[in-house]
């Protein structure tokens, strides 16, 4: 098995997994929630490093032309998820722009795949 397919195994067993338990025990998806709220600045670190690793098996199976798409597709998913809950989403979107100090390394991270994707296109 190759990198990628690692990854994608994993992640189907979790998913398969985190939705088993969503269905046999919802409330400790709020318990986790709490404790993720409290560990915010750790868990960045943590997801960083994560993306880092994904990122390289990503990058050196597909160009950053194809991984935007992909990249979109979570996107849709996740806004499937969050229109479902149109309250949370305005609380949400209101407490971005409260606070924009925190979305720069989001926005970083958007722009450089922008570029580097609009260079691979053009050049």
């Amino acid at each position: 098995m190759n990198p990628m397919e690692i990854i994608s195994l994993i992640i189907a067993i979790i998913v398969l997994l985190k939705l088993i338990l969503f269905l046999v025990k919802p409330k400790m998806f709020s318990k986790m929630a709490s404790v993720v709220s409290k560990k915010s600045k750790m868990l960045v670190w943590v997801i960083l490093s994560m993306m880092i690793i994904v990122s390289y098996f990503v990058f050196t199976s597909f160009t950053v032309v194809q991984v935007l798409p992909m990249i979109l597709l979570g996107y849709l998913i996740l806004t499937l998820l969050m229109v479902q809950y149109p309250k949370v989403y305005k609380v949400f979107v209101k407490e971005i722009f409260k606070d924009t100090k925190k979305t720069w390394l989001v926005w970083l991270i958007w722009t450089i795949l922008a570029v580097c994707t609009l260079y691979v296109s053009f050049v």
